[in-house]
């Protein structure tokens, strides 16, 4: 007597066990209708820069929204982050600016958009270019709509001219020296005892085991650097990087917040960086928000990352 095999049952039996085995990959494709919600969303944001008028894209921020710019410390709220860029356009005349999305991530809850810009902006001592990546995340409201909640930025080159990029009179946060978050369930555990090592290897200088730390499909959008894409093109920036920046005597990666997603998790953290080399010594801070992604073997990567300096 042979035995009937219904191969479908067994394909059945066979995807879910091994779906038990990893972790599936989910399609981070935008829909249509986000992408034309974007589109609009820059070409309005290009429209605020050259009429200086936040107005133009102000209802699309939330209200707790919080601003990342390259040489500001972290702002926080609506009306903070008008004022900075009413700052902004009092100090200089924008003369162009443009923007150009590179990639769109669409997480369900959140989306998260990556790009580069251009500006042209002068005042009376000069006329200045400045070039950059950009970083939006975008929460989806009970309402079906979206909602600006992050928005980072960083330069491709050293900024000469950075303090005027400073405006003290907009209410900032410098991140780093506030309280971070407890550990106390299994992401924030596993993001901690990840950043704890880092710290470690950063400080040892070990790059081959700080690129690591990256998926191979990563991108590292550091500041005063163009990105890197690929694990192999990050190791060799990273490489790079050791060879310029000072000796570190301590690392303090510090996380003040965690949105757990389906096979991703958001951070925003900040590092206080105690330093030195032959000539001066000195402590700095800086801001950066990681989107780390989970891999079919169950290990926690980063996936996408971008940094700022205070």
């Amino acid at each position: 007597m042979k035995l009937k095999i219904n191969k479908k049952a067994v394909y059945l039996i066979l995807s879910i066990c091994l779906g038990h085995l990893g972790y599936s990959q989910k399609d981070t494709a935008p829909s249509k209708e986000v992408v034309a919600f974007l589109d609009t969303f820059r070409k309005d944001y290009e429209a605020m820069y050259r009429n200086e008028n936040f107005r133009l894209v102000q209802d699309r921020y939330g209200e707790n929204v919080r601003l990342m710019p390259e040489f500001q410390e972290t702002v926080l709220g609506l009306i903070p982050s008008a004022m900075y860029y009413v700052a902004f356009f009092e100090r200089f005349e924008i003369d162009s600016y443009g923007r150009e999305n590179i990639e769109i991530l669409d997480l369900e809850s959140r989306v998260v958009e990556l790009g580069r810009f251009q500006m042209n902006i002068s005042d009376i001592e000069g006329e200045y270019l400045l070039t950059g990546k950009y970083q939006n995340v975008w929460e989806l409201t009970s309402k079906g709509t979206y909602e600006l909640i992050t928005e980072a930025w960083s330069y491709d080159n050293w900024v000469e001219f950075g303090d005027k990029l400073r405006f003290k009179d907009v209410p900032s946060v410098r991140m780093a020296l506030e309280p971070h978050i407890l550990v106390n369930d299994n992401i924030s555990f596993e993001i901690e005892a990840l950043n704890c090592l880092m710290e470690k290897v950063i400080m040892e200088g070990d790059t081959k085991r700080w690129s690591l730390f990256y998926s191979n499909d990563a991108m590292l959008i550091g500041g005063f650097h163009p990105i890197a894409k690929g694990r192999k093109a990050i190791e060799n920036h990273l490489i790079e990087l050791s060879e310029e920046e000072p000796l570190f005597e301590k690392l303090d990666v510090r996380t003040d917040g965690i949105i757990e997603l389906d096979g991703y998790a958001l951070e925003y953290s900040s590092t206080i960086e105690n330093w030195r080399d032959d000539w001066s010594s000195g402590i700095s801070t800086s801001k950066n928000i990681k989107l780390w992604k989970r891999e079919p073997n169950g290990s926690l990567k980063i996936f996408r990352m971008i940094n700022m300096y205070d």
